[in-house]
């Protein structure tokens, strides 16, 4: 293909896209046999039909539970009946007003079409036909749509392309080489495996997970929040119906920030999530790749690699079934790590910035695979002592430990000071040793929690390799079989075999050792290190250049087959969990670990946005919220203090004025909200904010101040390179 040809392949391309362009917007044409019918005589794709005798009146059809921005919309109800008094009902909940519209189905009529005005995002919406229990009721169709363009993911996406096909266009034509047409195969071949591992989120749909809720909720919490001018996010304002959740302090969410502003400037909730997961299968299968190449100095044992870690079963569980979109990130930053590791005590020290670069990376994607990292690079330093102890290793090491301190100081300060709290988090108790796996788990288990087949293929391929001799290059043969032993050592902590029950005994070590959790985690780990042998053993098991082309292009099928099966059998089969258009419930705090103990997370919500005193002489007025604070007037007539309690969960890092002056001490009031203690024959007006503690604030300028450095660092050295370049030609 040549330039011409190529530009106007393009041009066709984002014309092609740009045609969706009047389909952003919400729409839902239900399919029949999906709506919940009561006793109905039939359900078919065409109709449902309702019959009555004249004392079986009941609300007949209902649509399952949603959620819709604010907005305008239209609402269609094709129909058939002979009585007069059956109708439609609409239900929602809202943070200040709640739902409840009815409109009549007179038989007069064959359709029924109305629109609703939504002044807030509302909740839990429901419609529901009321069927009279006389004559007959035949449902034929039932359509809601906004009646504009309420999202800009056309747009966006257009973006998207555009830049992937200029990118293309400039390896392919932009002074073309071999190294550039080297990237090129390299790019292709990256997004080919991205195209593959996402094929589930190409729709207008996101099907549910395990954390879907949650992990929505956070998106949302960070894009309310920066709306309303709050930076460091330390709390979630919009979370459980404004009264505030804490997950930044306790799960890092810097890559969510990504989906967060790109609801900002419009995406939908689902075009967003689908855009940053596919971003994150791009991510894993570049790293994976950069990482193992680096490693092997062969770019197809990085292709190959790349292509069995994406597609692994217990990747693809955590993205999709699990939707752990935390353990997800810190999996396309693992094979980073295991890299910087190797050249900081085996190989070249001065390239010990990887780890910094990986640990960080994981660090601000999940704690607990953090904590599991630091564990196997303790493990491999001790096995290798003699060579961390090497002067220049041991300076390399330091260095990175206390960047990787010092760049995720804002982030530490205030974790550490919150799990010292009374929080649900800080006092978490499981029964890990209940939570294994059985060994033949690991190669076909129960759809969720397994290594797979492809993987072990690979790895058979090595060890026979490494038993035949065919592998010539000692060192690299070292660092492979490594890689097999922490695999094994992995896969082999996840079973029930390993003495869960003996190690959670004992003092100190055990109550650590539950903060895992589920001892299954370290699969990501046991993926990781086997992907990269199992890739190592089809390098070596086949010789011949022309076999590994084909070798690589049938791993790869079987790879998209295996996969696909998977998704299939554990995932492809789930309930919708929202449209395109919609929004999430705002009550996605998982277990609630980040509350107090003793929190009651639904009696928050029957509360409402209700201020109680602890006295009737206490006047308040004026409760509002703007911007993520919150107003309100008081006036205390007695001569004693007294007590306000606002619609915001406790944290201790709020402020709370009286008269824009006076600091107000508050504490942990009735289900842990915000009780604030004001003085006696006092009257005024209280402004509550999210405020950083003066040692956060500290920990946040040193990370800023460290980030700086590093990057005037990094311009420094680059300077240096191209002046280096300079000089040499012009010697």
């Amino acid at each position: 293909m040549n330039k011409r040809r190529y530009l106007l392949f393009c041009i066709f391309t984002l014309l092609l896209i740009s045609t969706n362009l009047k389909n952003d917007k919400y729409y839902m044409n239900y399919q029949l046999p999906s709506l919940n019918s009561n006793n109905a005589t039939e359900v078919s794709n065409k109709r449902i039909t309702i019959e009555g005798d004249g004392t079986n009146e009941r609300d007949a059809i209902s649509v399952p539970h949603f959620n819709l921005p604010k907005g305008e919309y239209r609402i269609m109800i094709q129909y058939k009946t002979d009585t007069d008094a059956n109708f439609v009902r609409i239900d929602g909940q809202g943070i200040k007003n709640d739902l409840s519209i009815s409109e009549e189905l007179d038989s007069s009529s064959k359709k029924k079409e109305f629109y609703l005005h939504l002044d807030e995002d509302t909740y839990w919406m429901n419609i529901n036909i009321h069927f009279c229990g006389e004559g007959e009721f035949v449902l034929k169709k039932l359509v809601i749509e906004s009646t504009q363009i309420t999202n800009t993911d056309t747009i966006v996406w257009l973006i998207i392309i555009a830049c992937i096909l200029t990118y293309i266009g400039k390896l392919a034509f932009y002074n073309p080489s071999k190294e550039s047409q080297k990237k090129l195969v390299i790019f292709l071949s990256l997004l080919t495996i991205t195209i593959f591992a996402s094929y589930p989120l190409f729709n207008n749909y996101l099907l549910g997970g395990h954390d879907i809720s949650f992990h929505l909720s956070r998106i949302e919490g960070i894009k309310n929040a920066l709306l309303n001018g709050q930076f460091p996010i330390r709390v979630h304002p919009s979370t459980q119906f404004n009264y505030g959740y804490a997950a930044p302090i306790f799960y890092p969410e810097v890559f969510l920030f990504i989906p967060a502003i790109l609801r900002i400037f419009g995406v939908s909730l689902t075009g967003s999530i689908q855009i940053f997961i596919i971003m994150i299968h791009f991510v894993t299968a570049w790293v994976m790749y950069f990482s193992v190449y680096k490693l092997s100095k062969v770019r197809s044992v990085g292709i190959v690699s790349s292509m069995i870690y994406t597609l692994a079963s217990y990747h693809l569980c955590d993205v999709y079934v699990r939707f752990a979109l935390g353990e997800a990130l810190a999996m396309a930053f693992l094979p980073l790590l295991i890299y910087g590791v190797y050249e900081l005590f085996w190989g070249d020290d001065r390239k010990w910035p990887y780890v910094v670069i990986g640990t960080s990376c994981i660090m601000q994607s999940h704690v607990l695979t953090t904590l599991l990292s630091a564990a196997f690079v303790g493990l491999v330093a001790m096995l290798g002592i003699k060579k961390v102890l090497e002067k220049n290793r041991l300076l390399a090491a330091v260095k990175a430990a206390v960047l990787i301190v010092l760049l995720n100081l804002w982030y530490l300060v205030p974790f550490v000071s919150m799990m010292k709290e009374d929080t649900k988090v800080s006092t978490l108790s499981r029964i890990i040793e209940d939570k294994t796996i059985n060994v033949m788990q690991l190669f076909q288990g129960n759809g969720m929690l397994e290594i797979g087949l492809p993987i072990f293929i690979g790895v058979a391929a090595f060890i026979y390799c490494l038993v035949m001799k065919k592998i010539e290059d000692k060192k690299q043969e070292s660092l492979v079989v490594s890689l097999l032993a922490l695999g094994i050592l992995s896969a082999f902590i996840t079973t029930n075999l390993f003495p869960w029950k003996i190690l959670v005994d004992i003092p100190i070590i055990g109550d650590r050792t539950r903060m895992i959790q589920f001892p299954w985690r370290l699969l990501a780990f046991a993926t990781v290190f086997l992907s990269i042998v199992a890739a190592y053993g089809l390098y070596y098991f086949v010789k011949a250049a022309e076999v590994r082309r084909v070798m690589m292009i049938t791993t790869f099928a079987m790879l998209v087959l295996f996969a696909s099966l998977y998704l299939k059998n554990n995932y492809l089969s789930n309930e919708i969990y929202c449209y395109k258009g919609e929004i999430s419930s705002n009550t996605g705090t998982g277990s609630g670990e980040y509350f107090y103990n003793g929190t009651i997370s639904n009696e928050l919500i029957e509360r409402g946005e209700t201020v109680e005193a602890s006295s009737e002489k206490v006047d308040l007025s004026n409760f509002q919220r703007i911007k993520g604070k919150i107003y309100l007037d008081f006036v205390n007539s007695t001569q004693e203090e007294q007590y306000i309690e606002v619609p915001l969960m406790y944290y201790p890092f709020y402020s709370v004025k009286m008269n824009h002056v006076t600091n107000l001490q508050y504490e942990r009031g009735e289900n842990n909200v915000l009780r604030i203690i004001i003085p006696s024959e006092a009257k005024g007006s209280i402004i509550i904010k999210s405020t950083e503690k003066s040692t956060w604030m500290i920990a946040d300028l040193i990370s800023l101040l460290t980030i700086a450095g590093c990057v005037v660092s990094l311009a420094r050295k680059q300077h240096k390179i191209k002046e280096k370049g300079k000089n040499e030609l012009i010697e």
